[in-house]
């Protein structure tokens, strides 16, 4: 008869190994994929504060375009002071930027070199025109010939393009952010679906394979205690822990169906004895009072005939005696 190889334990041990390679590899994943979202937490993070620092040099180079304006109009020199303030916080903003840029460093330098232009090629002649009264006005001049203005806008395109820039990182990093956070809910629900079912197997493993047997056996060895020895023991085929309980118990009442038989027949055997025994007794019985009633009978006889011969010794006497 085929036997099922693995034992109770065997099953059960590797029902518990498959739930905790699989929590252990759920585990893995999933801690890969939150050091994923912390990386992309930290590129967002970066990215926001490059983001900051280009809206910031933005800011100082509209500061030093508004002083240069100013000092045009009045001829405040606090102007210029506030436009040397403006170049120095420019230049240490793009210090930073440059050590944390990514791909747009390139249009970084673009918006720098065109703000460097404005300032060497147009801002420092002005200024250095409006400080000399002859050149006044030649320094007015220049700021309604337009290019003020259009080198401002340039400088404000290449701004605006390192802003794009940085703002289709920072939407690719939430995107890739949120795409590992949607992997770390699904992985968490695919092991907890994953958990739910081996445990649903484990538990119909447990009623089928060892509750449903050890409760099958409960009762075959509550009969075999009542004295039912023709009580049938089941899933004695098993090869495990319950197979070896179920033919011990069946090796268990064939012991003692043979030792019934066993008792049955010395108790035939005794009987038969106790019946011979009776018998033969009742043939000495029979065979005494056989014998004691031939000799009482002789006895019997003997007496009549000596009454006999006492009778007759008697008439003998009586005669002798008349005469």
């Amino acid at each position: 008869m085929k036997t099922r190889k693995l034992t109770v334990t065997a099953k059960l041990t590797l029902i518990f190994a498959a739930i905790f390679f699989a929590s252990a590899a759920a585990a893995v994943v999933t801690s890969w994929e939150i050091t994923d979202v912390e990386n992309s937490i930290r590129q967002k993070t970066q990215l926001m504060h490059e983001l900051e620092q280009i809206n910031a040099f933005e800011l100082q180079v509209s500061r030093a375009q508004g002083a240069v304006r100013v000092f045009l109009l009045t001829g405040d020199t606090r102007a210029v002071d506030a436009f040397e303030a403006a170049v120095t916080s420019r230049a240490g903003i793009v210090a930073d930027l440059r050590e944390i840029a990514g791909p747009e460093l390139d249009l970084l330098n673009v918006a720098e070199q065109r703000a460097a232009a404005w300032e060497s090629e147009l801002a420092r002649r002005q200024i250095g025109l409006m400080e000399r009264p002859d050149t006044v006005e030649l320094a007015r001049t220049l700021e309604v010939t337009g290019e003020p203005q259009q080198r401002a806008q340039e400088i404000g395109d290449a701004v605006q393009a390192v802003r794009a820039a940085v703002t289709t990182s920072v939407n690719a990093a939430d995107a890739h952010q949120q795409s590992r956070l949607d992997s770390v809910s699904a992985i968490a629900i695919g092991s907890g679906v994953f958990m739910l079912v081996v445990a649903l197997c484990a538990a119909v493993f447990s009623y089928r394979s060892v509750a449903r047997p050890i409760r099958g056996i409960a009762e075959q060895t509550q009969a075999i205690a009542d004295g039912d020895l023709t009580t049938e023991i089941k899933y004695g085929e098993r090869g495990d822990e319950i197979g070896a309980l179920a033919r011990t118990l069946t090796v268990f009442r064939d012991k003692l169906a043979e030792n019934r038989q066993m008792e049955a027949e010395a108790k035939t055997r005794d009987e038969e004895s106790a019946r011979q025994r009776a018998a033969d007794l009742n043939a000495l019985v029979e065979e005494f009072e056989s014998t004691v009633r031939s000799v009482v009978s002789r006895v019997g006889n003997s007496a009549e005939q000596l009454t006999r011969n006492a009778d007759q010794m008697a008439g003998l006497a009586d005669a002798t005696s008349g005469r």
